[in-house]
């Protein structure tokens, strides 16, 4: 119910501002593919704003009574985290709200934001928000779950049903291929099965099967078709940062995406010592 009333107030708001804004993952599908929306638990309500949009977006939040919390000593990397978190206490019950400004960690990948939001729905009873096309949301899903290192046990249960509610196969293979998320989306499919009551179309699964080198990158780090699929337990560092190279399609993108990531850090650093 506070759920549901902080949806309905956002956009309403959003609305009264000529603006919307997509609800992503669990706030999204608790309200198309879930029997009952309180059977899908979360922590957080996540929301993507449309390129350009993110800083209205917040202070629509900040007006309702959120407060933003954004990182001390990063004005020049902030941006590459990709959200601004947010919480407000309603009724003694704290509530964080992500809006988010891409759906990958420090370094984008080529995501067809405006073609998500054109492909997007009237989210269910809330006006001013939207909620992504079946399709788009199976990659949604699957790019979380690999940059939570397929720990993530909700993602699996969130695609059984994106698929039972009928998806289309061929547009998420060409939309992954193009946003290079086919090494992620193959071994999301590859765990799939072991971790709900949910069959996976082969052929489907074959679509995404990556090359002999970075077939064996992922070998290294993940165990197909089991679960848990990581192999080392979850730090968030350079050993994400390390983990997370087999998973991405777009390897020149992400190294050079690193360099600048870590150059802009390094200034950060320097900036930090020198008030000190």
């Amino acid at each position: 119910m506070l759920r549901a009333h902080i949806l309905e107030q956002l956009g309403l708001r959003l609305r009264l501002e000529s603006l919307d804004a997509l609800l992503v993952k669990g706030a999204a599908l608790a309200m198309t593919v879930y029997d009952r929306p309180w059977d899908r638990e979360m922590q957080d309500i996540d929301v993507l704003a449309r390129p350009g949009k993110s800083e209205r977006v917040v202070r629509v939040l900040e007006g309702m009574g959120f407060i933003a919390f954004r990182p001390p000593g990063r004005p020049l990397s902030r941006e590459a985290l990709g959200e601004v978190v947010l919480q407000a206490s309603c009724g003694g019950a704290p509530v964080m709200v992500e809006v988010h400004t891409q759906l990958d960690k420090l370094v984008s990948r080529p995501i067809d934001y405006a073609g998500i939001f054109a492909r997007a729905r009237p989210a269910p009873e809330c006006p001013g928000l939207l909620v992504p096309a079946p399709e788009d949301h199976v990659l949604i899903v699957a790019l979380h779950a690999a940059t939570a290192e397929f720990g993530h046990a909700a993602a699996f249960l969130d695609l059984a049903l994106l698929f039972r509610s009928g998806v289309d196969h061929a547009a998420m293979v060409d939309r992954a291929r193009r946003w290079r998320l086919g090494t992620a989306m193959f071994v999301t499919l590859s765990a799939l099965p072991h971790a709900s009551d949910e069959d996976v179309d082969e052929g489907f699964v074959k679509a995404f099967v990556p090359g002999r080198v970075r077939l064996a990158m992922v070998r290294r780090f993940y165990r197909l078709g089991q679960r848990p699929v990581a192999k080392a337990t979850f730090r968030l560092g350079w050993p994400w940062v390390l983990r997370q190279a087999p998973l991405r399609d777009d390897l020149a993108r992400w190294c050079v995406g690193l360099a600048r990531y870590a150059a802009l850090r390094i200034v950060e650093r320097l900036l930090l010592l020198g008030h000190g």
